[in-house]
């Protein structure tokens, strides 16, 4: 039981402290050679309106999922995305209603723990820079989820975005990072 306790109060301050607040996430310009996306990401023309692709638009990973050993059996991490987004040649972006959402359920033993999704809401438009070819940064303020600079890969029609890995406040050491997949839109939003 003391397990359990310990277990589930690790989790609790560790999904409810993460990247909390609402000032401007601090942006670092990395060399090219220090970025290091957990995806293979190529770049492309981000220009266009893109909406979730309707199958598997948004994954939640953590970098090491060993880390979670001898604290939960499993941690299930359910996401949706909706809402679309668009760039364009001017190097401007804009969110419109687009909202990220994943509900973690932790499974220690015969207990199932269902938690409150944790939810980002983006409608803004800001403009991005692009020191890499494959990578921007996007001056958000977000409240839960750090999305600052995103490697991306166009092929065709599909845009894949990656975040790069980042650490929980209150354990650095355990990361995590977000895959969205997207679809061009031929519609304006």
């Amino acid at each position: 039981m003391r397990r359990v306790i310990f277990s589930l109060f690790v989790l609790f301050v560790l999904l409810f402290n993460c990247n909390k607040g609402i000032s401007p996430t601090e942006v670092e310009n990395f060399p090219h050679s220090d970025l290091t996306f957990p995806i293979e990401i190529i770049g492309g023309d981000l220009s266009g309106n893109w909406l979730p692709q309707a199958y598997n638009p948004l994954d939640a990973c953590l970098v090491d999922p060993d880390q979670l050993e001898g604290l939960v059996d499993s941690l299930i991490l359910e996401t949706s995305l909706s809402g679309s987004l668009s760039f364009n040649s001017d190097q401007t972006f804009t969110f419109y209603s687009f909202v990220i959402e994943i509900t973690p359920t932790i499974i220690t033993g015969p207990m199932t723990i269902p938690m409150p999704p944790f939810v980002e809401v983006l409608d803004t438009t800001a403009v991005y820079e692009q020191p890499w070819s494959n990578a921007i940064i996007m001056p958000l303020e977000t409240q839960i989820f750090k999305i600052d600079t995103v490697g991306y890969s166009v092929n065709q029609d599909s845009l894949t975005l990656v975040t790069l890995p980042t650490g929980f406040p209150m354990f650095s050491t355990m990361e995590y990072y977000l895959i969205f997949r997207l679809i061009k839109s031929v519609h304006q939003p």
